[in-house]
């Protein structure tokens, strides 16, 4: 038993380790493109000071809002995302989550009651 826990323990450890340090945009890569293949298109542009700013809005969605500031040689400066409400995300949860586990109770339900 020892020898399992410790099997599944360096297994755990060696399967993670790698993640902790591994950078989010490459240097190599093209971060503009790569912001724009992770989040997509940018609700706003704002570029003022020598800095292009990319603001991501998402009003009606349980993706976080992001603010990602570039400098001239399109390096990533800044990188903030702004969580949502815990308000705003319980309503949405239970609105859409609770109809669709509703949905789906009724409709199992109706399958098995034999009509």
């Amino acid at each position: 038993m020892k020898k399992l826990l410790f099997l599944f323990s360096a297994l755990l450890i060696v399967s993670c380790s790698p993640i902790v340090n591994q950078q989010l945009f490459s240097a190599d890569i093209n971060p503009k493109q790569t912001v724009k293949q992770l989040y997509g298109e940018p609700t706003d542009i704002l570029i003022s000071g020598g800095v292009e700013t990319w603001i991501y809005d998402y009003k009606k969605s349980l993706k976080s809002n992001r603010v990602i500031v570039f400098d001239n040689n399109g390096k990533i400066i800044k990188h903030e995302k702004e969580l949502k409400d815990l308000t705003w995300i319980l309503k949405n949860t239970f609105i859409y989550g609770g109809g669709i586990i509703l949905g789906t109770v009724l409709f199992i339900s109706f399958i098995f009651s034999g009509f």
